[in-house]
C-alpha cells in the first residue's frame, strides 16, 4: 500500500550533492522532514510524536 522510502533518493545522486556542497563549504544535513497540513501549528504532544518516530524536523 505505502512504497518504502528508506532510500528515495538516488545514491550516486546523493554524493554527487554532498561533493558539491564539501566543494563549496556548505554544511549538508540530513534526516526525516515531517510535514502536516496547517493553518495551525503542532502542539507539543504533536512535535514529541513527531520525535518519537523518527522525525528530525517539522
Amino acid at each position: 500500500r505505502f512504497p518504502p522510502v528508506g532510500h528515495a533518493y538516488d545514491r550516486q545522486y546523493s554524493s554527487q550533492m554532498k561533493q558539491i556542497a564539501s566543494k563549496h563549504n556548505l554544511e549538508l544535513r540530513e534526516g526525516v522532514y515531517c510535514g502536516l497540513g496547517g493553518p495551525c501549528y503542532e502542539t507539543i504532544a504533536e512535535i514529541n510524536m513527531l520525535r518519537s518516530l523518527g522525525g528530525d524536523a517539522v
